[in-house]
């Protein structure tokens, strides 16, 4: 079965309702704060690593004018918005007035995550959520009324992250699908793979094109989430400074593809899984 025609958006009954207020009161924790990253110099071929802090702080520096390159991009949930939310507050909920439904996903606009909320729920507003735990807590809280998270990747292996986060909070599985994962190299307009000197990414995309990285001879810079390299280099004007990400990543952001389909392995799929605060399973 296909999620797209199985898996409409539904209207939960009161029933449902009642027993999740009970289930949800008292389960939401906090989140884990990300420690600051000491800069250190690496030479080509190593990989660096970018806290959540050091990428907010890039990502919002860059100039108006930059910033309009990406027009109507939802805002990422933090947990700070996510309690002005749950306060309901207008401003925060502005961007959802013309949708029934609203899911949730781990990333910025551009990411596989975003596709996968896409696919499992095509009527729904994607909601991108900085952590893994932000995308528990919107549907706990009733923010949002899914949450599509990755579990598996063909190459990667299990995510558990999230694995943890679903024995901590009492939601359902009630559908599942896959993404075929195609990485590209994405770059500033005009830039040419020789003129790359840096490359950012998620650890595991950067880990997945790792022979091919190395072939360019670039330092490798690990960040939060492929799209997230993407806007990065976009919103900065990154010269020099290429991003592995989604093609979809490069069509938002305005980047050029230098390359696609550069994973070493080309079997490459991720698994998701859709939550529910109610039952009910469908799977593609």
């Amino acid at each position: 079965m296909h999620l797209s025609n199985q898996l409409q958006p539904r209207t939960l009954s009161a029933n449902c309702r009642q027993q999740d207020a009970q289930h949800v009161v008292g389960r939401s924790r906090p989140i884990r704060q990300d420690k600051a990253v000491k800069a250190v110099p690496f030479s080509s071929g190593q990989t660096a690593s970018l806290s959540m802090q050091q990428q907010r702080s890039a990502l919002s520096s860059g100039s108006k004018a930059q910033r309009q390159l990406m027009p109507n991009q939802p805002a990422v949930l933090t947990m700070d918005s996510l309690r002005a939310v749950s306060q309901d507050n207008p401003q925060v909920a502005e961007s959802s007035k013309h949708y029934k439904y609203r899911v949730a996903y781990q990333g910025v606009p551009g990411a596989y995550s975003e596709m996968a909320a896409y696919k499992a729920c095509p009527d729904a507003e994607p909601v991108p959520c900085e952590q893994f735990e932000v995308a528990f807590q919107a549907l706990s809280q009733w923010t949002t009324d899914w949450a599509v998270l990755p579990v598996e990747n063909s190459l990667g292996g299990s995510i558990h992250t999230v694995y943890d986060l679903l024995l901590r909070y009492r939601l359902h599985i009630v559908g599942e699908t896959s993404i075929a994962v195609n990485h590209c190299l994405l770059a500033l307009p005009g830039t040419k793979k020789e003129d790359l000197s840096r490359v950012l990414s998620h650890p595991q995309a950067l880990a997945q094109t790792d022979t091919y990285l190395r072939k360019l001879n670039v330092v490798k810079e690990a960040v939060d989430d492929t799209a997230g390299a993407a806007q990065m280099v976009a919103r900065q004007q990154l010269e020099g400074v290429g991003a592995v990400a989604s093609r979809r990543a490069a069509e938002l952001y305005g980047l050029d593809i230098l390359d696609e389909d550069i994973q070493d392995a080309k079997d490459n799929v991720t698994r998701f899984i859709k939550l529910s605060r109610c039952g009910g399973f469908a799977a593609d």
